[in-house]
């Protein structure tokens, strides 16, 4: 045994070495060996420790809490680092179990199975922690071989409480994910670049429609522009004040008629031309009511009138 710091020169020989806290051996003859214990609880600071544990075999920490602190920027950091040379990489895990002990007790719907949170603190006069943004996954449906999940980010969204304006949730069916973007319907998404639904780009950055064809829909608001280049629209897809000009139709009210160059009229009928002046029209005459005369309109040579008899 080799014996560091400060002795008296006249110390005769040791008879016998005694194992104190978290070390075990020791002997009163020959070579004596001490080890540390597995379990040291007495330790509370282990200054300058830069490995622990060995590769293969497992470490267990049961605490509370677990803290790193460090004023260095960009410090701590916790690197976790796979150096096999496979396609795999290292695992963050969180569990949830309702027990310490096996077989656990079966899970429920709603169960929390880990959270991360990113705080920081206000500008307040004396500054508040708050949480400015979390990840939370839970347990959607636990129920035998139909378990779903439920993945959510939150954000503090104005008054400091955390919104959810992502959730994922594994859905009712096989191969089926719900997603829900925005909270409240004041929320603005912002896509960039072509929406696609399934493998077909549905609308362009410029929030234009990708695809000419809409075979869907049903209904359209005010259209203020644009040119029509579909088929003839149908008489029949007309309302009732629009002249159709396939079929026979009445008109009530006063109407304005640019360069016509064959009129009908059907019953008691008064005209104004352009310069004025009334044609009255009657199941039996045409009359100009600027004259006398009856049974002629010639003088309006841009205006021809045919009875129905």
């Amino acid at each position: 045994m080799k014996w560091i710091g400060n002795f008296d020169a006249s110390l005769s020989d040791i008879t016998s070495v005694i194992a104190g806290n978290g070390l075990s051996g020791g002997g009163t003859t020959g070579a004596v060996t001490l080890n540390v214990d597995a379990s040291i609880p007495e330790i509370t600071t282990l200054a300058g420790l830069t490995s622990i544990g060995t590769d293969g075999q497992n470490l267990v920490l049961l605490a509370d809490y677990i803290t790193c602190n460090n004023t260095t920027a960009h410090t701590p950091e916790f690197l976790i680092t796979n150096q096999g040379n496979d396609a795999t990489g290292p695992i963050i895990s969180l569990d949830t179990q309702r027990t310490a002990s096996l077989p656990p007790l079966a899970g429920q719907d709603d169960d929390v199975c880990g959270t991360i949170r990113f705080r920081g603190y206000d500008d307040g006069g004396t500054p508040g922690e708050s949480t400015f943004a979390l990840m939370q996954a839970q347990i959607h449906d636990a129920t035998s071989g139909q378990e779903s999940g439920k993945l959510s980010f939150y954000v503090a969204n104005h008054d400091g409480g955390a919104g959810a304006g992502l959730i994922l949730t594994g859905g009712s069916v096989n191969d089926e994910v719900d997603v829900t973007v925005g909270l409240g319907a004041a929320s603005v998404t912002t896509l960039a670049g072509t929406l696609t639904m399934g493998s077909t780009a549905a609308m362009t950055n410029a929030g234009l429609l990708s695809v000419a064809n809409q075979s869907g829909i049903t209904g359209l608001g005010t259209i203020n522009s644009g040119t029509w280049q579909g088929a003839v629209i149908g008489s029949e897809y007309l309302d009732a004040d629009t002249a159709h000009l396939s079929s026979i139709q009445t008109f009530t009210g006063a109407k304005t008629f640019n360069e016509i160059t064959s009129a009908i009229f059907d019953g008691d009928k008064s005209v104004t031309p352009g310069d004025g002046a009334v044609i009255h029209v009657d199941a039996h005459t045409a009359t100009d009511s600027n004259t006398s005369g009856s049974g002629t309109a010639a003088k309006y040579t841009h205006v021809i009138l045919r009875r129905l008899d």
